[in-house]
């Protein structure tokens, strides 16, 4: 049973992040030691890195976000019942709320969360991590997508927050500086990300997914705020 605290503990930025001027430290609200540096020497080092290499930079950064998260929660459930399942007890907007917040404060972007059924469609609004600014100066220009470091770290926060594996797959571009990404479970990703390259348009994979044909790719998530209608959900 969900409690009235748990479920109604908003995002609050006051205390998410100190600093210590004395000893020339910045934290976040759970005591892990941070650095603010340039998005652009992200970017820049993003680039010359490996594929492999940029994936596990995002993933740490995502699940430092999911393990806050999932604290958060716990700590403000009430019943004591069971501590690990408390992010889950809350409502889908709670927990796209936190998470938009946590991105936010990371300098990352504008997040807002589209439901279709079961399926979830992240959307990344002008964040400075978008690898398509800097594509024209890669070596590897032809691999690198614009979603190239978000999709790794929010599939990890998702993960990390849930304790479930999913994985954000990066929808083809559209124009604007949004990037779009499709929760779905990491055993899907594959063949979602395949039949998006083969061409298929990311609408009507939304409709399979809605029916589970891809073995319940979007479900991993579906705990969270299940039976909430469809549509769009901002912080």
């Amino acid at each position: 049973m969900m409690s009235t605290q748990s479920a109604e503990v908003p995002f609050d930025p006051t205390l998410a992040i100190s600093f210590d001027l004395g000893r020339g430290h910045v934290r976040q609200d759970d005591d892990e030691a941070s650095v603010f540096v340039p998005a652009a020497a992200v970017l820049e080092l993003c680039i010359a890195a490996s594929l492999e290499a940029r994936s596990d930079f995002a993933q740490a950064i995502g699940a430092a976000i999911g393990r806050r998260l999932r604290r958060r929660f716990a700590q403000a459930d009430a019943t004591g019942s069971n501590h690990d399942r408390a992010l889950l007890a809350a409502t889908f907007e709670r927990v796209m709320e936190h998470l938009a917040g946590e991105l936010a404060l990371l300098g990352c972007g504008a997040l807002a969360a589209e439901r279709w059924g079961d399926a979830l469609v992240l959307v990344v609004d002008d964040s400075p991590l978008r690898m398509e600014a800097v594509r024209e100066r890669a070596a590897t220009a032809g691999v690198i997508r614009a979603g190239a470091l978000l999709a790794p770290l929010l599939g990890a926060a998702l993960s990390e927050a849930t304790g479930f594996a999913v994985a954000a797959v990066e929808l083809p571009p559209q124009g604007g500086a949004a990037v779009k990404l499709l929760v779905v479970s990491a055993a899907a990703a594959p063949v979602v990300r395949e039949r998006l390259d083969g061409g298929e348009l990311w609408g009507e994979l939304l409709a399979k997914l809605h029916t589970r044909a891809l073995g319940h790719a979007a479900g991993a998530f579906a705990d969270v705020g299940a039976g909430h209608a469809e549509g769009e959900v901002r912080p």
